[in-house]
């Protein structure tokens, strides 16, 4: 499993609602604990995962089915 925290705030000036990721968390699930319990393997910073993986790299992107003009980078 990957968990995601972020910091969500509203933009009154620009009346805008943001979502800033901060941690990307990877989860081993109870499933396949002995104990029973998740486990948590890693946290990451969002900010040094976009700047180690995601940037300057052609195969981090995002694809959006409903619009094909809008593929992403992860970075953005």
């Amino acid at each position: 499993m990957l968990e995601m925290k972020e910091d969500y705030y509203i933009d009154k000036k620009r009346s805008l609602q943001v979502h800033d990721i901060q941690t990307l968390t990877l989860i081993l699930p109870a499933q396949y604990q002995a104990s029973g319990l998740d486990k948590k393997i890693a946290t990451f910073s969002y900010k040094e995962v976009v700047e180690f993986v995601f940037r300057d790299n052609p195969k981090a992107t995002w694809f959006n089915t409903s619009n094909t003009a809008e593929f992403r980078n992860l970075e953005d």
